[in-house]
């Protein structure tokens, strides 16, 4: 509603533009939530895979402790009273699981906490509080009764008959607990393999993304972010703030080169402006079809300190953007080849919000 009244009112310039909304979560988490949950998944197969195994040794225990459930049931024990004894057991054995893992938690936060990226959102809120501990309770009850179910469910009712012939014969398992067994360990193995299988897929892309050429220089840089106070406002302080600082840093020792740049290639942190243009030379087309471009503002030298190849054309010198000196801008292969189609982008002019550039 607030976009079409703007339309209405300024039909000149915003006849054709709209809004997108979009929630402050997913602004704030962004892509990594994606990570996250898939890593999450991760961890589910793992823990199904820890619990079959518990449960499998519980069930072989249940075999072995037959003898002993079946004569707890001669003297009058009821199916119940021996049901809680096995369910007992199995809680125990998964609450002091989750006791160990919250304590691996901890350690494993406060080791990785410095190493996660700058571009990870609210990294500094991730440990340990009631909601973690509240999650790790009820993941580890309800594990806990799922997966000893089965053990205890057999102990509570035990045929005395076959397991004291079986007890005469040899502490031998039945047929069912030895297929349930096979079961739960072909499970085990299934999901195991998927997740190997995942990993190695997961550091095969690892690499191959490591090993591809971004097409600037990756080693030997040192890069800051400068947020500057509210007494830079306006370009002019600005342009003079950045330029006095690129010229103290370059007289550094060591110092090669030094430039200044709105946002870093690939990097959220910055200033980044998502702008439309026109091609002359190409047909008009409506305000809201018109092709955009990610933008960035530089400072000269800038693609010869981040090593980045001049295919065509010249970089940018002292005087470009300075008041009353030429407006140049330099683009990549992609928006070439996008936008420009047969015309040779040397010389050519486009525009935006009526002003050339």
């Amino acid at each position: 509603a607030v976009s079409g009244a703007i339309a209405r009112e300024n039909p000149e310039t915003q006849t054709g533009w709209g809004v997108t909304l979009v929630p402050a979560h997913e602004q704030v988490v962004g892509r990594i939530g994606e990570t996250l949950w898939i890593l999450f998944g991760a961890v589910v197969l793992v823990l199904v895979i820890a619990c079959a195994n518990i449960a499998n040794l519980l069930l072989a225990r249940s075999t072995r402790a037959g003898k002993d459930f079946a004569v707890r049931s001669a003297f009058g024990a009821s199916g119940w009273v021996l049901l809680r004894r096995a369910l007992v057991e199995s809680g125990l054995l998964t609450l002091s699981g989750g006791a160990v893992g919250l304590l691996f938690a901890w350690w494993g936060i406060a080791t990785l906490r410095p190493l996660i990226p700058a571009n990870v959102p609210r990294a500094e809120s991730i440990g340990l509080d009631w909601s973690v501990l509240v999650f790790t309770a009820a993941a580890t009850i309800v594990s806990g009764l799922i997966f000893g179910l089965v053990p205890a469910w057999r102990a509570m009712r035990p045929n005395l008959m076959q397991i004291f012939q079986e007890g005469s014969r040899g502490s031998t398992a039945s047929r069912g607990t030895r297929r349930l067994s096979d079961l739960m360990v072909i499970a085990e193995v299934a999901l195991a393999l998927m997740l190997l299988v995942s990993a190695g897929l997961l550091i095969r892309s690892f690499i191959r993304l490591t090993s591809i050429d971004p097409g600037y220089r990756t080693t030997g840089i040192v890069a800051m972010h400068i947020v500057l106070p509210a007494r830079y406002a306006g370009p002019v302080p600005k342009r003079q703030f950045f330029s006095d600082l690129v010229d103290r840093v370059t007289r550094l020792p060591g110092v090669e080169r030094a430039t200044a740049v709105s946002a870093l290639p690939m990097s959220p942190l910055g200033v980044q402006f998502d702008l439309p243009f026109t091609v002359d030379g190409l047909a008009a087309t409506a305000p809201a079809d018109r092709p955009r471009a990610r933008y960035r503002a530089v400072m000269p030298d800038y693609f010869q300190t981040m090593g980045i190849e001049l295919k065509k054309g010249r970089v940018f010198d002292e005087f470009d953007g300075r008041e009353g000196g030429p407006k140049a801008a330099i683009v990549n292969e992609s928006v070439v080849r996008r936008y420009f189609g047969a015309l040779d982008p040397i010389d050519v002019r486009i525009e935006h919000d009526r002003q050339a550039r």
